[in-house]
């Protein structure tokens, strides 16, 4: 089911402006025993890319790093974006997903809270801690948690 689940969101979003697709992390294994899909392990691939970088650097090429990944794979599926929450890098995480999916279509297996109208990374006061609520994701395509 959640192959099905995903074959149709890619489908749907294809010819949209934004074509991002937030799903359950738990469809990860899932998509990796039983689709014909590539699943990144986000927070490892940038960190091998980031570290021979100054902090600097690190700030201002992962977004041209992301992109370079996004296109080379479509659909690209990202698995482990905790990275992305790093404060060091002062990104905002969704913002700049919905930015690379205007190229390529990108599914994000989210590793945190999922409703059809809300995504949350983190608990309140940690430094990462991210909530988006629906202003922001009405071009978002989202798989909610209790349907994986």
């Amino acid at each position: 089911m959640p192959i099905q689940q995903l074959n149709s969101a890619i489908q749907s979003v294809s010819s949209r402006a934004c074509k991002l697709i937030i799903a359950p992390e738990s469809m990860s294994a899932s998509l990796n025993t039983g689709g014909n899909y590539r699943v990144i392990n986000l927070s490892e691939y940038l960190a091998r890319e980031l570290l021979p970088l100054s902090p600097r650097e690190r700030c201002r090429k992962t977004q041209g790093i992301l992109a370079s990944l996004a296109e080379a794979h479509q659909p690209v599926v990202f698995d482990h974006i905790e990275l992305l929450f790093e404060p060091s890098l002062a990104l905002q995480p969704l913002s700049l997903l919905k930015q690379l999916s205007r190229s390529a279509v990108i599914v994000v297996l989210w590793p945190g809270t999922i409703t059809e109208h809300q995504l949350t990374y983190a608990q309140p006061m940690h430094p990462e801690y991210q909530h988006y609520d629906s202003d922001e994701l009405q071009d978002v395509f989202i798989i909610p948690s209790d349907q994986d």
